[in-house]
């Protein structure tokens, strides 16, 4: 395991455990005001991550099989170690007045790491994704000579733009984050401008590129990455349960960190400029 995911893990368990020594980050706050309900964005993805555990773990209780949800909200959350990262390239900076995580300060990665993220991360995505692949397994069966990779780009990659920018801009309004520099267009909330552009399109095509596998899964019930990982020669029932979890929870930290991670700060090595309130 690297250090920054060790460090992550870490400060996950003490920050869950141990919730209550947890004060707002020291830095300086860019946008003048604490975060304006800040209820909405931490305590709301503390509660609908318990929410959505609970209902998809009795869902697939139910189905006889790990159900798409689950699967996303638990990869999510394993996954999202690497916000940090990508914010530092992206020049995401946070409201400090958040609770934090006790991780600290590390290389490639914002000062402020707010406690909920892990959490945010497994909702928002489990969210989403479950919605966009029954409607695009409902398109496909309406159209079955389609190219799935099109249908996926065409109809999922709009709507989760639509669905990212909306976030964008909800969190500019409430000043619970925003962006230092952008790269391309950007708009202006009522507290910090975001990025209509980029690291947008990373987020669009990952979620497409992920829709797309899921969308083949084989007359076996196997996904080609199971098939890749060995997933079928598991034995069944909860060993094999276990097995497309993991498997899963690593598609999923592969791709974000090849599509979205390690772009977003190697354009910013590249291309970008040093600032103080994300060194």
């Amino acid at each position: 395991m690297k250090q920054g995911q060790l460090s992550f893990l870490c400060a996950l368990i003490a920050g869950v455990v141990f919730p209550l020594p947890l004060q707002a980050a020291t830095e300086p706050n860019p946008f003048g005001v604490p975060p304006l309900e800040p209820g909405q964005i931490h305590t709301f993805s503390l509660v609908m991550f318990v929410v959505m555990l609970v209902f998809f773990s009795l869902w697939s209780w139910k189905k006889g099989e790990i159900r798409p949800g689950l699967l996303v909200l638990i990869a999510a959350m394993s996954a999202s170690w690497q916000e940090f990262y990508a914010d530092w390239g992206a020049y995401l900076y946070w409201n400090p007045g958040f609770p934090q995580l006790p991780w600290g300060d590390t290389a490639f990665t914002t000062p402020v790491k707010p406690l909920f993220i892990p959490f945010s991360w497994g909702w928002y995505f489990a969210f989403i994704l479950p919605l966009l692949l029954a409607i695009l397994n409902w398109l496909h069966g309406k159209f079955p000579g389609f190219p799935r990779f099109l249908l996926v780009l065409i109809t999922a990659g709009p709507l989760f733009y639509g669905y990212n920018i909306f976030q964008e801009k909800n969190a500019g309004d409430m000043a619970w984050w925003g962006y230092l520099e952008t790269f391309g267009p950007s708009a202006q909330a009522a507290y910090s401008q975001y990025p209509l552009v980029w690291p947008a399109v990373s987020l669009v095509l990952w979620t497409v590129v992920l829709l797309w596998l899921l969308m083949l899964k084989d007359n076996a019930g196997f996904w080609r990455h199971e098939r890749w990982l060995g997933v079928d020669k598991v034995a069944g029932g909860a060993r094999q349960a276990v097995a497309r979890v993991v498997a899963f929870a690593l598609l999923f930290n592969i791709s974000c960190l090849v599509l979205v991670t390690i772009p977003s700060i190697l354009g910013r090595v590249l291309f970008g400029v040093d600032h103080p309130l994300i060194p």
